[in-house]
């Protein structure tokens, strides 16, 4: 089973540099995309949690954990804009070795990867 992981950089040079050290581990549908905005922000849009919609199913509970997940990312002291992500799928087996790979490149991280 795969992971999806989605890595922000300050720019598309730092990106590719880590895409090239993501050769070495088990992933797929690798990808850098820039990230068009003007005032330095990212927008990160956090997918809703789903429920039925059936007629008569109640709708199913989230857990707060998981409710949490898509808020933020991880704390940075470097407040320069993020211009580029990496998207990609990992194994699990190596996905722990990539999200340390992805902190030692400078890379940010949303939270639901942590």
């Amino acid at each position: 089973m795969s992971k999806h992981v989605q890595v922000y950089f300050h720019d598309e040079s730092e990106a590719e540099a880590f895409k090239a050290t993501l050769a070495k581990y088990s992933t797929q549908d690798v990808f850098v995309d820039e990230i068009e905005h003007d005032d330095g922000r990212i927008l990160v849009m956090p997918t809703p949690p789903a429920t039925s919609s059936a007629a008569g199913v109640p709708p199913v509970k989230v857990s707060e954990k998981s409710a949490g997940m898509a808020i933020g990312f991880e704390k940075s002291d470097d407040d320069r804009p993020r211009r580029a992500v990496v998207d990609f799928k990992v194994s699990e087996a190596d996905y722990q070795a990539v999200i340390e790979e992805a902190r030692k490149n400078d890379g940010l991280l949303d939270q639901a990867n942590i």
